[in-house]
């Protein structure tokens, strides 16, 4: 955390002006957005971003894009539940959706992945959701293998919460003018989601 907060202070010194003008973009866009009503921008992102993230956007981009628009904590409050809700949404597809169909549209060298933990628990599921699949792709996986609702919701939680944790506080941080408090209070989020997911990566002993 030491070494992160180091380096973040000094390239922030080396490209000051940089920032400076990055900071004043940043700003003047968040206030644009912020004029048409917290309550509008928020709603407006959390369909747009349940929407992006059933389609199969990255969570990880719209987390940062929460954090820079919103601020850390909010920014994560928002984006965490929309793209769970966006997974639930690709999941409730996975359901219904044939076998056929589903060995149709996912990519061949991820098929090996249909034969493993026919119904894991949810403390499996978020290590699933660490494997390097995309996270369309592991839900489609999973509804495939007929986990409860239950169980792939809670997973997928406790899964997609350090990332997003992650994304949110270090897209508020390069867009927001940080003081000693938040930079400090961002690196300690920032260490312990990583920690977090170090944790669920070290148990991860699911193969093809």
């Amino acid at each position: 955390m030491v070494l992160f907060l180091t380096a973040l202070v000094l390239i922030m010194s080396l490209y000051a002006d940089a920032f400076e003008n990055w900071l004043l973009h940043a700003e003047a866009v968040r206030d644009w957005l912020h004029s048409h009503g917290a309550a509008q921008t928020a709603t407006a992102f959390f369909v747009l971003n349940t929407l992006l993230c059933a389609c199969g956007i990255p969570r990880l981009w719209t987390s940062a894009l929460a954090g820079a628009i919103f601020g850390g904590l909010p920014g994560l409050l928002l984006s965490l539940p929309s793209a769970l809700a966006g997974a639930a949404l690709t999941y409730e597809f996975g359901r219904l959706a044939s076998a056929a169909f589903l060995e149709d549209i996912i990519p061949a060298k991820w098929k090996g992945w249909l034969e493993i933990h026919a119904a894991p628990n949810a403390l499996q599921v978020a290590v699933i959701r660490q494997l390097p699949v995309p996270g369309a792709i592991l839900t489609l996986l999973l509804a495939a293998g007929g986990i409860s609702r239950r169980a792939f919701l809670l997973g997928s939680a406790i899964g997609f919460l350090p990332g997003a944790a992650i994304a949110a506080f270090l897209g508020t941080a390069a867009t927001t003018r940080q003081t000693p408090e938040t930079l400090l209070l961002t690196c300690v989020i920032v260490a312990a989601s990583l920690g977090a997911l170090a944790l669920l990566h070290r148990n991860n002993r699911i193969r093809p």
